[in-house]
């Protein structure tokens, strides 16, 4: 009886303060969490909640106005409708992390974890998961913002922007739908990774997306963008706007699908060329899988892969190399087919003994000891390099985030490694006491690409490397082909300092 006299003098009280309405549970909380059926404030106040919010109703935190913010010290959590609805310039913060499935008591709607409109700001510190298939985990609106620190995991489309938003997340997004869409002046950062088992990993439309790790799609076009506007000045919510999208890693999509596909839905003329309207900049994809068409069903697709920015790396396991002759485009060296760039050792004394730039480049040893990467279509420019000392020939591995050298006879390679060999990349998945190694390669191949995988491992190697490779009892150089479809391989250590 005390305790439900108490409530309800607190109750008279808050609401004397401003419009405030809250569903409380019939339990007291414990332990400091705050249990209820939902919140919801409109007030132009600020409000703090110790604790979690545990719904069962449509949603479970609502709050609308300029001035009206809540900060939630626990996770949202709603088994029968949405998490949070920002609107009208409110405020949201969660500590931890929000959770919802089910449909909505009042419509019947799929869950929708985080909806922000009209100039709201939702901030979640934690990770965010939708586990019922039909709605967006995260869907923002005009001009709103939206920050999720960990990852967003959906059952259907993973984020919905529009309208001059803002939204970062700084782990990955995974969904079963589309994971990212994207439109009319937005602006989307993704630092992980992005994949959609059956749509695609980016839609994107007149607006910017960035992606720091992989796009990838197990069935469909990997990204998808349109392009259809007439200039690249206007309004916020017009849709003139040029596009951009940059993906750090590597673009991937399911068989018979593109790794991206453009649509321009405007006239390319002597006035407007394709980078006037669309901007790429991604670290690898499959060039065989690009096309983009224009008006009039205009193939574009020769035209797409001239402007594509590839971005320039170094592996974290390479000696310390600098270089030079790239573009920088939002902060990063990029170069494009058929560009040439040099690449030289950084450490005094030293230069080149063996470079690779990925699986498309070409690189040419130049007399001065440095090395040329001539870009092909397909990028992947992760440069890999052993130095060796002008003097004595001994090999310097330099940590590309130290300048001080460590010298040794030799690169010290271990069980998980990433090498690089004739720019295709392989996985050290084991060392024997002998010091023979098995490699896996990174590359999946279609079992369509493996009727002859002596072939394909030949066409992989050259013949002095091919020497290092040990043969099966059945004389054949492929040990094995996973069930993911790498090539297994066995071979001496050496195959690292065979000639080109």
């Amino acid at each position: 009886m005390k305790c439900r006299k108490w409530m309800a003098i607190t109750l008279a009280a808050m609401m004397a303060m401003g419009t405030m309405t809250m569903a409380f549970a019939e339990d007291e909380p414990e332990n400091g969490n705050t249990t209820s059926d939902s919140v919801s404030y409109s007030d132009n106040q600020t409000h703090e909640i110790a604790g979690d919010v545990v719904s069962n109703t449509d949603t479970a935190v609502t709050v609308s106005g300029s001035s009206t913010s809540v900060s939630i010290s626990g996770s949202v959590t709603n088994e029968h409708g949405h998490g949070i609805d920002a609107s009208d310039s409110g405020t949201v913060i969660v500590d931890k992390d929000v959770n919802v499935s089910g449909t909505d008591s009042a419509n019947g709607d799929p869950a929708m974890a985080v909806k922000a409109d009209t100039e709201s700001t939702v901030t979640v510190h934690g990770n965010i998961t939708v586990g019922t298939p039909g709605d967006t985990a995260v869907a923002v609106f005009s001009g709103s913002t939206v920050t999720v620190d960990g990852n967003v995991t959906s059952s259907s489309d993973g984020m919905y922007a529009d309208r001059g938003t803002n939204v970062t997340v700084g782990g990955d997004i995974t969904s079963e739908s589309t994971a990212v869409n994207s439109s009319t002046n937005s602006t989307v950062t993704v630092n992980g990774n992005v994949s959609s088992e059956n749509n695609n990993a980016l839609l994107v439309r007149d607006s910017n997306v960035t992606v720091g790790g992989n796009a990838t799609s197990s069935t469909n076009d990997a990204v998808r963008i349109i392009a259809d506007i007439n200039s690249v000045e206007g309004p916020a919510t017009s849709g003139d706007a040029k596009t951009t999208v940059i993906v750090k890693g590597d673009i991937t999509s399911g068989d018979d699908s593109n790794d991206i596909v453009l649509t321009v839905n405007t006239t390319l003329d002597e006035d407007t060329e394709l980078s006037d309207l669309v901007e790429i900049a991604v670290g690898s994809l499959d060039p065989e899988k690009v096309s983009a068409t224009g008006n009039n069903n205009t193939d574009l697709t020769e035209t797409l892969l001239a402007s594509i920015r590839y971005i320039v790396s170094v592996d974290e396991e390479s000696a310390a190399v600098k270089y030079n002759g790239t573009t920088e485009f939002e902060g990063y060296d990029t170069a494009r087919a058929g560009e040439t760039f040099t690449v030289s050792a950084n450490q005094k004394g030293y230069k080149i003994d063996n470079l690779t730039a990925g699986e498309y480049a070409e690189v040419t040893r130049n007399k001065n000891g440095t090395w040329t990467v001539k870009v092909a279509d397909g990028g992947g420019l992760v440069l890999y390099a052993t130095l060796v000392k002008n003097s004595d020939g001994t090999v310097t591995v330099v940590e590309t985030t130290t300048t001080k050298a460590k010298t040794t006879t030799a690169p010290k390679y271990a069980k998980g490694s990433k090498v690089y060999i004739n720019g295709g990349a392989w996985i050290i998945t084991d060392i024997d006491d002998e010091g023979i190694w098995t490699l896996r390669s990174l590359k999946a191949f279609k079992e369509a690409e493996l009727t002859d995988r002596e072939a394909v491992l030949e066409s992989m190697l050259t013949e002095a490397q091919l020497a290092d490779v040990l043969a099966t009892e059945a004389g054949e150089y492929v040990q094995e082909i996973d069930s993911d479809g790498h090539i297994i391989i066995r071979c001496e250590n050496g195959i690292m300092n065979a000639k080109l």
